[in-house]
């Protein structure tokens, strides 16, 4: 089956948010924040500039 372009537009790479991580941990703390952020409706910045 194809993958529609809809679904491939909901895509967000690179994901996490643009708070200068450097460890693993702090990679999925920014991971998990920008899944938040697209959640709530925030309006922080974002890697994909999503």
């Amino acid at each position: 089956d194809k993958i529609s372009e809809e679904l491939i537009e909901r895509v967000y790479a690179p994901i996490g948010l643009d708070i200068a991580t450097e460890t693993p941990a702090e990679i999925a703390v920014s991971i998990l924040s920008e899944v938040i952020k697209v959640r709530r409706g925030g309006s922080a910045p974002s890697l994909s500039g999503h």
